[in-house]
């Protein structure tokens, strides 16, 4: 396997490191993981061959074009398979790599057997002195995709989270942890440490909700239930402190982790008026205890915009209802609670609390918690509500009723206005946006209508036909002065777009400005690659 890999050079190595990376990774967490990976790669690599350690690197890349491929490779002492090599699939096939663009580092034996298949962190932990990083025989293991997928997701387990800790205070804390882990090998419970930022460990970081360091927290993915070990966290690592919060958990005298985003002061969004923010630790008094109807959205990561314009229609102008109040959950950050949990709708999702009578104050209110199950758009939000209070107040005389319900054909005038302004003031964001993007380029590499199709093309865009028919009327000649879009042209040619399609998204906007940026320095590298001979130092 070594010697077709490498050639008759490597028939003396007795072990092969193969690293997949690229040059563009896909977030920050991946881009500083790769980073501080080739910097111990490269500093365990130059000590190995300063030994004459029979070792050697292989390097294979996922970048998607030849520039950022020589570009990355240019700081490498060590081997690399040449750009588009047939072999690079048929080895990231072999040895079971996904396409995830996290960096992969994987050792193998001269005979082609993966020693450890996620070597990488092993290696940031350890350095050269622990080569040739060998997998982890337990109890205690190395927090790893493999590792998580295959354990901790299945059954429940004590996880130590110590990114970026003094190296010490690392070790001191993960040999108490193992100290602790031999007694439960075959019980059912295992155990794993994450010293390093990854993917995973910050999934498990937002599963629990927990942001200390060090953190020690027992996960019960498959009961969807965490616990965090708050004498550990944070403070002093301690066996006998590790040890009990087991106990409690096996006797079931630990209360599970409910997660919250901390509580905003006055329980205000001042992004968005009329809008009460609700974490897991307010529900109960916002939603459930509330006197008033509650119109609650339970999202997850961005605030949707169907819920600001149903608020603004239903809480202004000729409409302005009384006794109902909104509120958004965001449940990237948040528990749900059970109840909300019982609807069984997927996020995200609105649903209406209509608070029951309660004869004194200190009894528990017996409200009616009902869920939309039509489109999440502003107009059939509207027709729902209509139904939903109206029902109400025919059919519950206990119930608290709702003064001044809104006439549904006046609120759909004013969700029209409403829509009309919110498009309008979209469209002036989107011109602006597209003048910014036309000034950012350098002037020397303005940008063209070939360019501008050849990554509309790309993407399968509805604005290629257009643009299509637009560049018949121009000079075909690329050298050509005229032949490049003035910023007139560039504007008229996207105002007529958005009259034909709406204004895009802020979101559609985002990625439309990162892709003719990238398509555009994609070419830049190219242009200057042309008549530059590659190293010599591909296989």
């Amino acid at each position: 396997m070594l010697r077709s890999l490498v050639g008759s050079e490597m028939c003396i190595r007795d072990r092969l490191g193969v690293y997949v990376g690229a040059d563009q990774t896909q977030d920050p967490l991946q881009k500083q993981l790769q980073m501080d990976f080739e910097a111990a790669l490269q500093v365990a690599y130059i000590e190995l061959q300063s030994k004459n350690v029979p070792f050697e690197v292989v390097y294979i890349s996922r970048d998607d074009n030849l520039g950022a491929f020589n570009h990355h490779r240019q700081s490498m002492p060590w081997l690399t398979l040449p750009f588009g090599d047939r072999r690079c699939d048929d080895l990231l096939q072999r040895f079971g790599i996904s396409s995830s663009p996290q960096p992969r580092f994987l050792t193998v034996d001269a005979g082609g057997n993966t020693l450890n298949g996620e070597a990488e962190l092993s290696l940031l932990e350890y350095g050269a002195p622990a080569y040739p990083w060998l997998q982890d025989k337990g109890p205690l293991y190395v927090l790893s995709e493999n590792f998580f997928e295959g354990q901790v997701q299945r059954r429940p387990a004590v996880l130590l989270l110590a990114e970026g800790m003094e190296k010490h205070d690392q070790r001191s804390a993960k040999e108490k942890l193992l100290n602790v882990a031999k007694p439960f090998v075959g019980s059912g419970i295992v155990f794993g440490y994450g010293f390093v930022e990854t993917a995973v460990t910050h999934k498990v970081r937002e599963f629990v909700g927990v942001s200390s360091k060090p953190a020690l927290v027992l996960t019960d993915m498959p009961n969807n239930r965490k616990y965090i070990c708050e004498v550990c966290s944070g403070g002093e690592m301690d066996e006998i402190n590790i040890l009990n919060f087991i106990k409690q958990y096996a006797k079931k005298q630990l209360p599970p982790y409910v997660k919250s985003a901390p509580r905003p002061l006055g329980d205000v969004d001042a992004m968005r008026p009329g809008i009460q923010p609700v974490v897991a630790s307010s529900v109960q008094e916002l939603v459930f205890d509330a006197a008033d109807h509650v119109v609650l959205a339970v999202i997850q990561g961005d605030h949707p915009g169907w819920m600001l314009q149903v608020s603004c229609v239903l809480q202004a102008g000729p409409v302005a209802i009384r006794r109902v109040r909104f509120g958004e959950l965001d449940s990237s950050c948040n528990d749900l609670d059970p109840r909300l949990e019982e609807l069984g709708k997927p996020v995200p999702f609105v649903c209406l609390y209509k608070p029951g009578s309660k004869l004194h104050s200190d009894e528990a209110s017996t409200g009616e918690l009902c869920v939309h199950t039509g489109p999440l758009e502003p107009l059939a939000i509207l027709h729902w509500l209509d139904l939903e209070l109206n029902n109400q107040e025919e059919s519950e005389e206990e119930a608290a009723p709702i003064e001044d319900l809104f006439d549904l054909k006046t609120a759909e005038e004013q969700l029209q206005v409403i829509e009309e302004e919110a498009n309008h003031e979209l469209k002036k964001m989107n011109m602006t946006a597209f003048t910014e993007m036309f000034h950012a380029l350098d002037p020397a590499a303005q940008p063209t209508l070939q360019q501008l199709l050849k990554c509309l093309q790309q993407e399968e865009s509805d604005e290629a036909g257009e643009l299509t028919s637009l560049l018949s009327k121009v000079d075909q000649n690329n050298s050509a002065p005229e032949h490049a879009v003035s910023l007139e042209q560039w504007l008229q040619f996207w105002s007529d777009m958005l009259d034909l399609q709406g204004a895009l998204s802020p979101e559609d906007l985002s990625d439309l400005q990162r892709l003719f940026t990238e398509t555009n320095r994609i070419e830049s590298e190219e242009d200057e690659e042309v008549g530059r001979s590659p190293e010599p130092s591909l296989l």
